[in-house]
């Protein structure tokens, strides 16, 4: 078995590569050797010092070990490549096991740092447990050493310095991401994007990895680590942090979640909502890590807290009430008169790509068919265009949130307005001269066209296209 002095050094080592091979295939050796033969070498070991005899587990060669590289050669970068790539098997087998153990951790951590931490503290420090644990499990257990020098001696320097590093590895990347989101507090969402997250894990990667390269050389007692070993303990552990959060990241898409980061980003309307609401900012700011696998509103994200995820916030709204994606509820339109009057399959396919969760339908008509939505706002969807002062003149009920998505060559509007009491017939009159004092006219009169807006209770037009502007100067009556 080959010696092992640095995890960035085992990595290194752990293939051999065949005369000739291409660079593609030093990649996957590595990667195989890495991720199957070293950690089964590594717990044989482990196994045969336990049980007091040697083979207690078979000696399996069945990947070979490495050959040392020119540093800096395209092959070089292969195996740092393939290396990283492959360790991070085993990484993630370890920290498997310390989540399944997470809430008697979580609750050890609790009783012994209570006094010294905060909830949200504690609750922050957790990843940096965890991948600590993980660490010390990674190269306590998987990690080969040599033969020749005391077995335990080098387990526990192992061990030590798998768990500092990667530990060290989390907890700085968590504190750039910080420093992102004050460099970034004009776009908090900024900060949250998968691209700009794996910046920070492969730069804290370099930086704990060329920490790991020096402690294990002092814990070893050979004094510091050359700049050769540094440099490929920083490359190794960039290359390894990348590769974790891209597979989680792998992992997250297929279920179908982006970070809140991510889904603001994509879409400008609500960029510019959100950058109208303190709340809304702020919860970006601190929460805007957290996934969702719909697209919330400026005001859902405002009301985020530290112990609700967007997935939980969008389960039931304030009141508890069950919420379904806008597309589904769409779909489960049955009424003949509504279909005949709107094309809710094309809605409900435009509503897809929204994915915006509502409560229920509340009413359809000759416009728009209307949604409910969690915070008292209500969602309509119709193939009317919307014109730009429509939701800005006086006597309209504001619209907080706008948009269009193309379907099949067929154009789909949506907007977003407060939830208020229905007025009635009986003040449409009332109404009438409202509209008539800005020179429009109601060309729709129906009973649900009234309502009373905001603490003053003003009276105000619900649906903006009930009403034109008239032709010529209406007369003024007192």
């Amino acid at each position: 078995m080959k010696p092992d002095l640095t995890t960035s050094e085992l990595l290194l080592k752990q293939a051999s590569r065949p005369a000739g091979d291409t660079v593609i295939g030093t990649v996957l050796h590595n990667a195989a050797y890495s991720a199957l033969q070293s950690p089964y070498d590594g717990v044989r070991q482990l196994a045969d010092r336990l049980g007091g005899q040697e083979n207690l587990l078979p000696k399996l060669d069945v990947i070979a070990p490495p050959v040392k590289e020119e540093f800096g050669s395209s092959h070089w970068h292969a195996q740092q490549i393939g290396g990283a790539i492959g360790t991070a098997a085993p990484f993630l087998v370890s920290l498997g096991a310390v989540k399944l153990c997470g809430k008697g951790a979580s609750a050890l951590l609790q009783g012994r740092f209570e006094q010294q931490l905060s909830a949200s503290a504690l609750k922050s420090a957790t990843p940096v447990f965890e991948a600590t644990a993980a660490g010390f499990l990674t190269d306590g257990i998987f990690k080969p050493v040599r033969e020749d020098k005391d077995f335990w001696e080098q387990r526990r320097t192992n061990a030590i310095t798998g768990g500092t590093t990667f530990g060290l590895l989390t907890a700085s990347s968590l504190g750039l991401r910080q420093l992102d989101v004050r460099r970034m507090s004009a776009a908090p969402w900024r900060a949250h994007t998968f691209g700009q997250d794996l910046k920070r894990h492969m730069l804290s990667g370099a930086f704990a990895g060329a920490v790991n390269s020096q402690m294990h050389s002092m814990l070893s007692g050979e004094g510091p680590a050359s700049l050769e070993k540094t440099l490929e303990g920083a490359y190794t552990f960039a290359v390894l942090s990348g590769t974790l959060r891209s597979t989680a990241e792998v992992a997250n898409r297929h279920n179908g979640s982006r970070s809140l980061g991510d889904i603001v980003s994509n879409n400008k309307s609500l960029q510019a909502e959100i950058s109208k609401s303190p709340e809304a900012m702020a919860a970006m700011s601190k929460y805007g890590y957290l996934r969702a696998k719909i697209v919330p509103s400026a005001a859902e994200i405002g009301r985020i807290g530290p112990e609700q995820s967007i997935g939980s916030a969008h389960s039931t709204d304030a009141e508890g009430r069950p919420m379904k994606n806008a597309s589904e509820l769409l779909r489960s339109i049955t009424d003949p008169e509504a279909r005949e009057v709107h094309d809710i399959d094309t809605y409900a396919e435009a509503l897809a790509k929204v994915d915006r969760p509502a409560v229920g339908v509340l009413a359809f008509g000759g416009d728009s068919i209307v949604l409910e939505l969690a915070g008292n706002l209500v969602l309509k969807v119709t193939s009317r265009q919307l014109t730009a002062e429509m939701g800005t003149r006086p006597f309209d009920l504001p619209i907080t949130e706008r948009g269009t998505v193309s379907v099949g060559g067929k154009t789909v509007t949506y907007f977003v307005q407060p939830k208020v009491e229905v007025a009635g017939v009986g003040h449409l009159h009332a109404l009438n001269q409202i509209l008539n004092a800005e020179n429009y006219i109601l060309t729709d009169p129906g009973k649900s066209q009234a309502g009373f807006y905001g603490a003053d209770r003003a009276l105000k037009l619900l649906d903006p296209f009930a009403t034109e502007k008239a032709r010529f100067k209406l007369p003024k009556f007192d």
